[in-house]
């Protein structure tokens, strides 16, 4: 007969046995189920990813602002949602996966890059006059010009010290530019000519003003702040999906805190030591003042309207440096409407210049430059087709780069992430 000190001691020893058991099984069970999550987690996110490389490939499953959600490879077990929209000069694109309750999502900026080593620093076109380069002009890549060629000049006391024109090859223009996408044209001129349906959000400008700080997940719908007179911008933070539109003019001060909006009214002035990041485009005229910074990817642009007064200007002030697109154009050329871009004393664009009118050119464009003519002001007179001192370079255009592509520029198209936004 067993002792009760005997009996108490074995069930405590089962009880031993059966909580370490159970803690093995459980520690097991948990293990196991945070190796399926984390392997789930893993597949999630190389599904937003081949669903984002899917958007920026030449498919047609996906269009402008129509959602779809597909199954990627026909297993039932990789949906992907994805969605692209306009945002002015650049795509959106948006990767959402999903399975058994866990989701990830992406979401980028879009651009274009063309072959880097094909690309083109410089298209002037062919208006039967030379390109005359004085004083220390540097050219560095594959150049299209007019046939009359380069030519030496001396302006201002200063002749021409390069040993060469340019170091690339140098190849004939035509007397037309190169024409952008349409659809590019399409989205600035939009953006001035919006008409809003029941399904926008269009927010009262008030609101804007009233608050210091204002954001907008770009996974949410646009939030519109429309201004019928003039605005301006004072001490705001603004961040995301957001258009600020005004039928007169918006003035941005140097306080201001921006990243990633858009911006349109027919004139639009941002004072002088701004820094930010921004799509900005005018229907009249646009200023950018001394020592502005306008960060990757930022656009300035002009583009001409049905409202558009005949000469239309985009001048940025001395020593502001821009890391993306200038644009000023019109759809077709007009003696009576001029387009005029001006780039000042230390200015410096990384990325892309368009112009389709006369572009005064005294800094340095680290990319690549299109426009119809140069015109050199100096003190003394007016030069056309002169280079004092510029320089265009598009071996110091960053690789990660991405803008947009200009019909002549050769090699294939290809859709590249410009920048992750969420």
């Amino acid at each position: 007969m067993l002792k009760a000190g005997a009996l108490i001691y074995a069930i405590f020893i089962s009880f031993l046995i059966a909580l370490t058991s159970s803690s093995v099984i459980f520690l097991s069970f948990a293990n196991r189920s945070q190796t399926d999550r984390s392997f789930a987690s893993d597949r999630l996110i190389n599904n937003t990813e081949s669903g984002m490389q899917l958007l920026m490939s030449k498919q047609n499953l996906v269009s402008n602002d129509v959602p779809k959600t597909m199954d990627l490879y026909g297993k039932g077990i990789d949906s992907v949602r994805l969605e692209k929209k306009s945002w002015g000069l650049f795509d959106i694109g948006v990767s959402v996966a999903f399975f058994r309750g866990m989701k990830v999502e992406k979401i980028a900026l879009i651009g274009s890059s063309a072959n880097k080593e094909d690309s083109l620093s410089l298209y002037l076109m062919d208006m039967d006059k030379p390109l005359s380069l004085c004083g220390e002009t540097v050219i560095k890549g594959n150049c299209y010009i007019p046939k009359a060629g380069f030519k030496r000049a001396y302006i201002e006391g200063k002749n021409f010290l390069g040993a060469e024109y340019t170091k690339g090859r140098v190849l004939k223009s035509e007397k037309t530019l190169p024409a952008l996408d349409k659809d590019l044209l399409k989205r600035i001129q939009s953006l001035g000519e919006k008409t809003f349906t029941p399904a926008d959000s269009v927010v009262d400008i008030r609101f804007l003003l009233a608050h210091d700080s204002t954001s907008r997940s770009f996974s949410k719908p646009t939030f519109y702040y429309v201004a019928k007179g003039p605005l301006v911008l004072d001490n705001k933070v603004l961040q995301g999906n957001l258009v600020v539109l005004s039928s007169r003019q918006i003035t941005i001060k140097a306080n201001c805190q921006i990243s990633g909006i858009l911006v349109y009214a027919p004139k639009i002035v941002i004072e002088e030591g701004f820094s930010g990041n921004l799509q900005a485009f005018a229907g009249d005229s646009m200023s950018i003042g001394k020592k502005c910074i306008l960060t990757y990817p930022s656009v300035l642009g002009i583009c001409r309207t049905k409202t558009s007064k005949d000469n239309m200007l985009l001048k940025l002030g001395e020593e502001v440096t821009c890391a993306g697109i200038l644009y000023a154009g019109q759809e077709t050329a007009d003696p009576k409407k001029q387009v005029d871009l001006v780039m000042s004393k230390n200015d410096v664009v990384f990325g892309q210049v368009y112009c389709t009118g006369s572009l005064d050119l005294k800094g340095a464009v680290y990319g690549s430059v299109f426009c119809s003519k140069f015109t050199l002001h100096t003190t003394s007179s007016v030069y056309e087709n002169h280079l004092l001192d510029a320089t265009i370079d598009i071996t110091r255009l960053p690789s990660e780069y991405g803008g947009i592509v200009i019909k002549q520029e050769s090699g294939s198209e290809h859709k590249c992430i410009v920048k992750w936004l969420e």
